[in-house]
């Protein structure tokens, strides 16, 4: 993954965005956004779907007057496949440059920040975290719009990738080009928190203001 130089995140709110440069990074939940009532909500959010091509279908042809098999064996189709995770998973999301900046203020508010050194906050939060249910690290990944597309399957698994939970979202979605900083809740220990705040220290350095 070739890692954006600059993000950008968007606020309604300037006081949003001036806790956000010092340092209040807030995370929110992927179930927030099944609810929210604005532009960002989605209602599959969280829930990967998809479909893949396989040769190992199997069929049975049977008689309508004996009840009987008189026919077995495999062919190649669709499947369709969909996920649950028992862990949470909390995001903030930011848009690259490669996106519609002047429509995404429209969508999300006009008060933004540009982040110069993405790598260096998600350090940041790695090292200030203190939430007892964080599992792992934190890290940075890009959102895939493929969506109930055909989806590349690990290797002799028939369960989606861990990160399709985190980073799929319909092809409507792609205009966005967005990309999350993603905190993983244990499956055993969690909260039912819809945000969590990590703080980091001032990001003056590495944040700057942008007005829409």
């Amino acid at each position: 993954m070739n890692k954006p130089k600059i993000l950008y995140r968007f606020f309604k709110k300037k006081k949003y965005r001036d806790q956000f440069i010092r340092g209040l990074i807030r995370f929110g939940s992927l179930d927030t956004y099944k609810e929210i009532e604005d532009q960002r909500r989605d209602l599959d959010e969280g829930v990967p779907k998809g479909k893949y091509t396989t040769n190992k279908l199997m069929f049975l042809k049977i008689n309508n007057v004996t009840g009987k098999v008189v026919d077995k064996g495999y062919k190649s189709g669709d499947i369709n496949i969909s996920g649950y995770s028992p862990n949470s998973f909390y995001i903030v999301s930011m848009s690259d440059d490669k996106a519609d900046l002047e429509f995404l203020s429209k969508k999300f508010g006009k008060y933004a920040v540009k982040i110069n050194d993405i790598e260096k906050l998600v350090n940041l939060v790695n090292q200030k975290c203190n939430i007892p249910w964080n599992v792992g690290k934190i890290k940075l990944a890009q959102v895939k719009y493929d969506k109930d597309k055909y989806i590349t399957m690990e290797k002799n698994s028939p369960h989606l990738p861990v990160e399709y939970y985190f980073t799929q979202k319909s092809e409507t979605y792609a205009h966005e080009f967005e990309w999350r900083i993603v905190l993983t809740g244990s499956a055993i220990d969690q909260s039912d928190e819809k945000f969590v705040v990590i703080k980091v220290g001032s990001l003056h350095e590495i944040v700057s203001r942008v007005d829409f």
